[in-house]
């Protein structure tokens, strides 16, 4: 059952896609939305610290792209594990949707997650490239 706020959220974040990412059509499941979100807070806290502006540029871009709330209330309280998971997760042989049609901005949004602090710490680039590397994402790309 939608509502006009449901709606609005779902246009709004079909025009972000669009615009930010010239992605059109992408499905964006619970579990999609929730590694790709996920993903960008273990890359902001590579250098040991989520910093409250890290989470909550994340969680904009969650509610800027149309997630649903419980995405955004796994957002709040989670707590980073490190990048193993993530490389597991977006390995490009994974097959994850995400590391095969969002692979540049994964890595574009990495860097503005990590830099959400008004700092870009050595150890988040290093996660940066890591998943870069992961990902089969060449430096000419």
């Amino acid at each position: 059952m939608s509502n006009d706020s449901t709606d609005q959220t779902i246009q709004g974040g079909i025009w972000t896609l669009k615009q930010e990412y010239d992605i059109d059509n992408i499905i964006n499941t619970h579990e999609l939305l929730s590694d790709y979100m996920t993903a960008l807070i273990e890359v902001a806290a590579a250098d040991g610290v989520l910093s409250e502006a890290e989470r909550r540029w994340v969680i904009g871009l969650a509610c800027a792209i149309g997630s649903p709330k419980t995405v955004i209330d796994e957002l709040q309280t989670y707590q980073p594990k490190g990048m193993t998971g993530v490389l597991k997760t977006f390995h490009a042989e994974s097959g994850h949707s995400n590391g095969i049609h969002r692979q540049l901005s994964l890595i574009y949004d990495g860097f503005r997650a990590a830099g959400a602090d008004g700092e870009l710490h050595p150890k988040e680039v290093e996660a940066i490239n890591e998943l870069a590397k992961a990902l089969q994402v060449n430096e000419a790309k």
